[in-house]
């Protein structure tokens, strides 16, 4: 038996992105409504998008160059990403087949944890000189250990240059977007080939639920469309509906629009935006506390609703601060090791905290603090 996406169920997908898209404030050009190449898609994570928009970046360079038919042409290929990069990077590279020497980890600001452009292009240089073909660079918004991002247009316009794809991950800032005040981080984004961020982190939706969005979806469906005759149908071939099998890497998929509909539609624009502002608002009463304590201070800069500290007094007291209140079992926090810094990370964004939560971990953080500075 044959199960084949059902044009509405497409279709539903089709308008919801371009919804969600026209909320963040997303540049036209990603937009299938606005523009002719544009569109959204839902995928699972955002690792699975990296990886399907690697392959993509992959065959635009090789057909770029004409080198489709040389078998080695694609041990040429180099991927860019920072030392703040989600792993998921890497892991797309390990699936793709590209080479761990051909893997550009490039060094950020040690104080905003930013790519800095000049990186990025010094980078592209020397490999071009080497005789390599610079081909995929992600930049971050909202980095994993401190949500940290990279400034857009600057590395979007040396990218461009030099025809390397950029994307753009967004997994846990982009939820942001629904809030006007937050869209200067995407400055410059109309540069960029692709974008991605998780409903499913932030923005109400049960997982998963990751949307992606590309410039031109003719280079996805260029490099992953394999239509076997037992897979044609009308709608497809009439144009009638986007087969979306040929935008993701396995050939069924689940019609994840419909949840996202829901919460649209359930909360819609106005309470979307009162959740995020909520969060923050809560870390940045969260910052103030910490800022006023000289026991403490703040890790790196906050960025929306996560808060990293350590305490003055090293990475040791940080790291005894941090596993005594998890090993209690009422709060659960993160860490992370920045160079050779250890950091305590507190994001605020589950649906259910309230203030209430928050003044308790606090409460928590200094009673354990208190304890570990005073023992020998």
């Amino acid at each position: 038996m044959m199960w084949v996406t059902s044009p509405a169920c497409t279709e539903l997908e089709v308008v919801v992105m371009d919804w969600l898209g026209k909320m963040c404030g997303l540049p036209k050009e990603f937009l299938c409504s606005e523009s002719k190449t544009g569109g959204g898609v839902i995928q699972g994570t955002a690792s699975e998008v990296m990886l399907v928009n690697l392959v993509a970046a992959k065959n635009r360079s090789l057909k770029r160059l004409n080198l489709t038919s040389d078998p080695n042409a694609a041990s040429k290929l180099v991927v860019y990403i920072s030392n703040q990069t989600h792993s998921g990077a890497k892991k797309a590279t390990m699936i793709a087949g590209i080479h761990a020497s051909n893997v550009r980890v490039l060094e950020t600001d040690p104080h905003t944890l930013a790519l800095a452009p000049e990186t990025l292009e010094k980078a592209i240089l020397a490999d071009e000189a080497a005789g390599l073909i610079p081909c995929y660079f992600i930049s971050t918004i909202g980095t994993t250990s401190t949500t940290a991002y990279d400034p857009l247009g600057a590395l979007g316009k040396i990218s461009n240059a030099h025809h390397v794809w950029m994307h753009v991950d967004a997994a846990y800032a982009g939820a942001a977007l629904v809030c006007p005040e937050y869209r200067h981080f995407i400055d410059g984004l109309e540069f960029a080939d692709s974008f991605n961020f998780n409903p499913h982190k932030w923005l109400l939706v049960n997982f998963d639920c990751s949307a992606s969005w590309v410039k031109n979806r003719n280079d996805i469906v260029d490099a992953l469309s394999i239509t076997p005759e037992y897979l044609r149908n009308k709608a497809t071939e009439s144009g009638e509906v986007f087969d979306f099998r040929d935008w993701q890497v396995p050939l069924g998929r689940r019609f994840r629009s419909l949840k996202l509909w829901f919460v649209m539609r359930s909360f819609g624009q106005t309470k979307m935006q009162e959740h995020i502002r909520h969060h923050i608002q809560m870390a940045t009463d969260l910052e103030a506390w910490i800022k006023a304590d000289d026991r403490f201070e703040i890790a790196y800069p906050r960025m929306l609703a996560l808060v990293t500290m350590k305490l003055k007094a090293g990475n040791a007291a940080t790291k005894r601060v941090y596993e005594h209140i998890n090993s209690e079992g009422k709060f659960y926090l993160t860490h992370s090791i920045i160079g050779d810094n250890y950091i305590i990370r507190i994001n605020i964004g589950t649906v259910t905290t309230q203030e209430k939560h928050v003044k308790a971990l606090w409460d928590e953080i200094l009673a354990v603090s208190t304890k570990v500075l005073s023992e020998p």
